[in-house]
């Protein structure tokens, strides 16, 4: 097993987030006159601050620790994830080096992926979570846009959060979610207004 074991409630959480480092949470570029940039996907600080009160979160990188380890350091400075992994925790597939969450010794039902490579998820497609490669776009949201699903999903507390995943399988998950919280509510209020209806005329 690859992590130690889950921490009890209030000290843990039971819910596994997992957030691949490169090219998903940053962006590394070479620059001839300033040598190595780092750019923090936008929205980053805030994803992980806010989401470690619903998570234990876990960073993963397809780097050494020599190469991620003070990559990490630098979007982590009050220690909120709580794990780190690396090239040697991948596992080879089809001739590819993939995540292998069953290693994980973590529910693999609570445990969710987010990552820019469909093929880094192959062995637990279910569990993923795809998301735009970060360039260093200064106005990309998607991690924002991500918060909402992941907040209410966590509070929902589903048994298995791979049915949920997977009825947003081949939908842009934000604008999706946001479709579906617009039905809820577009629901609510009809039947609201029924309700109301009724008591008007009870009232006559």
């Amino acid at each position: 097993k690859l992590l130690p074991d889950l921490l009890p409630e209030p000290y843990g959480h039971p819910y596994t987030l997992v957030l691949n480092l490169d090219d998903t949470l940053i962006s590394v570029e070479w620059e001839r006159e300033k040598g190595w940039r780092i750019a923090k996907r936008p929205g980053l600080d805030f994803f992980i601050q806010y989401l470690s009160n619903f998570y234990e979160i876990v960073v993963i990188s397809t780097s050494s620790p020599v190469l991620a380890a003070p990559l990490i350091d630098k979007i982590d400075p009050y220690g909120l994830i709580m794990y780190r992994l690396y090239k040697d925790s991948l596992v080879t597939v089809k001739k590819k080096k993939v995540k292998d969450l069953s290693q994980y010794n973590r529910d693999i039902s609570k445990t969710i992926l987010i990552d820019i490579n469909p093929e880094g998820s192959l062995l637990q497609p279910n569990n993923a979570i795809s998301i735009s490669k970060f360039t260093g776009d200064k106005n990309d949201t998607e991690l924002l846009k991500l918060i909402p699903f992941l907040e209410t999903l966590v509070i929902t507390a589903p048994d298995d959060v791979r049915p949920v995943l997977q009825s947003y399988s081949g939908k842009y998950i934000p604008k999706a979610f946001a479709e579906y919280q617009e039905e809820l509510r577009e629901q609510f209020n009809e039947e609201h207004r029924e309700k109301m209806a009724r008591l008007h005329l009870k009232s006559k």
